[in-house]
C-alpha cells in the first residue's frame, strides 16, 4: 500500500525520492510487521519470542538495517520477488551478529502478494570467525615465508597443477611473471647430475621410507649459472596414503655450498 500510495503521488524514481528525504526511511521502518517467526531466527537473534523480536527489530534502526529495508523497498518498487543481502545487526543481549538474508514474496493464488514477504536468515558469524582466523594464519604464514627469505613451492598430484611463489623464481633471476606453473617444469630445472638423488629423496618420502623429504641440488639461473637450493617438502596424504598436495620451500645456499669448496 505504501508503494501504491507513492505512486499516485506521482513518484517515478523511488531512489530520488529517498534520498531526497534522509528521514523517511526510519519513518516508514515501523510500519514493518514482523507475524511469525522460526526458532532458528529467535536463536541467533537472541529473542525469547515473536513480540521480543518484532520489538527489538523495530528498535534496532541501525543505518545497516535502514539499508535492508531501503532495498527491501526498492524490490518491492521494481515488482522483483526475492533478493539477497548481508545484514549487521545487535541481539537482544547486545552481541553482534552477521547473517546473510533472503527476501522473498509469497504467491497468493498463482500471482505475487505484496503484502506480505519471507525473510530466511543464515547465521554468518561463524564463516566471518572462520574466515578471520585463516587470515591471521595466512598473515603469520606469510611473515614467517618473508623472515626466512624462501621461495615456496606446491604441487597438486591431484590436479597436476604447480604453484611458485615469486621469492621462488627471484631465487634464480626471474621474475614473477616468468616461468609458468605448468606440470613438469620443476624436473626441467634440476641439474641433470641431480635428477636422480632428487627424485629418490622425493619418492623415498611420498612412499614413506623417509620421514621428511630434504635435498639440496643445482638449479639453472636466468643468466645460465647454476646456483645450490635448499628444499624441504611436506605433503598431505588421503585416507588411502596417496599423496595429493606437496608444499615446500627452497632457499639459496649456492654462498654456503662455495664456502665450503673452498675450505677443503
Amino acid at each position: 500500500r505504501c508503494m501504491e500510495g507513492l505512486r499516485r503521488e506521482g513518484v517515478e524514481d523511488l531512489r530520488v525520492h529517498l534520498s531526497s528525504r534522509p528521514g523517511l526511511l526510519a519513518e516508514k521502518y515501523p510500519l514493518v510487521r514482523m507475524v511469525a517467526a522460526n526458532r532458528t531466527v529467535l536463536k541467533v537473534s537472541g529473542a525469547a519470542d515473536v513480540a521480543d523480536y518484532a520489538r527489538m527489530m523495530l528498535e534496532m534502526r541501525t543505518p545497516a538495517v535502514l539499508d535492508a529495508f531501503e532495498a527491501q523497498l526498492h524490490a518491492l518498487w521494481e515488482g522483483a520477488t526475492e533478493m539477497t543481502r548481508e545484514l549487521r545487526y545487535r541481539g537482544v543481549d547486545g552481541r553482534p551478529g552477521h547473517s546473510l538474508m533472503h527476501w522473498s514474496v509469497p504467491e497468493e493464488g498463482g500471482r505475487p502478494d505484496h503484502t506480505r514477504v519471507q525473510v530466511a536468515f543464515t547465521d554468518l558469524g561463524v564463516l566471518r570467525a572462520t574466515e578471520e582466523k585463516l587470515r591471521d594464519i595466512e598473515d603469520r604464514w606469510r611473515l614467517a615465508v618473508i623472515s626466512i627469505n624462501a621461495g615456496i613451492w606446491e604441487y597438486n598430484f591431484v590436479t597436476g597443477e604447480t604453484f611458485l611463489s615469486e621469492r621462488w623464481k627471484e631465487i634464480i633471476g626471474y621474475s614473477a611473471s616468468d616461468l609458468p606453473g605448468v606440470r613438469g617444469e620443476f624436473w626441467t630445472r634440476v641439474h641433470p647430475e641431480d635428477v636422480d638423488g632428487v627424485r629418490r629423496a622425493m619418492d623415498d618420502y611420498l612412499s614413506g621410507r623417509s620421514g621428511s623429504y630434504v635435498v639440496e641440488f643445482r638449479m639453472p639461473c636466468k643468466d645460465g649459472n647454476y646456483k645450490w637450493i635448499l628444499s624441504r617438502g611436506h605433503a598431505l596424504f588421503n585416507a588411502a596414503g596417496e599423496p595429493q598436495r606437496l608444499v615446500g620451500a627452497h632457499s639459496d645456499i649456492d654462498k654456503r655450498k662455495r664456502s665450503d669448496w673452498a675450505l677443503r
